[in-house]
C-alpha cells in the first residue's frame, strides 16, 4: 500500500490550493457550470486535498443534487427520497 503524506509547508499549500481553484474553475467553464469564485473556493476547501472529490462535487452540481448559494454548499437529498 502506497502512503502519500500531505506535509506541505504553507506555501506549497497555497500554491496547490490555488491550482485546484483554477482547475475547478477551468472546468466549470467548459461544462457551462456556472459558479462563482467564491463558490469554487468553498468546493476546494471543503474537499481539499482530494481533487477527485472536489471534480465530482462540480458533477453533482452539474446533475442538480447540489444546491448552491453564494453562502454556502448545501446537498440536497430529495432526488434519494425519489428513488425509493
Amino acid at each position: 500500500c502506497t502512503v502519500i503524506s500531505y506535509n506541505w509547508s504553507q506555501e506549497e499549500r497555497k500554491e496547490v490550493f490555488s491550482n485546484f481553484c483554477q482547475k475547478l474553475w477551468d472546468i466549470s467553464i467548459k461544462e457551462n457550470i456556472k459558479l462563482e469564485p467564491v463558490q469554487i473556493k468553498e468546493i476546494v476547501k471543503k474537499s481539499f486535498p482530494d481533487l477527485r472529490k472536489a471534480i465530482q462535487t462540480l458533477q453533482e452540481i452539474q446533475l442538480g443534487i447540489y444546491d448552491l448559494n453564494s453562502n454556502n454548499i448545501e446537498i440536497d437529498y430529495s432526488f434519494v427520497y425519489e428513488l425509493i
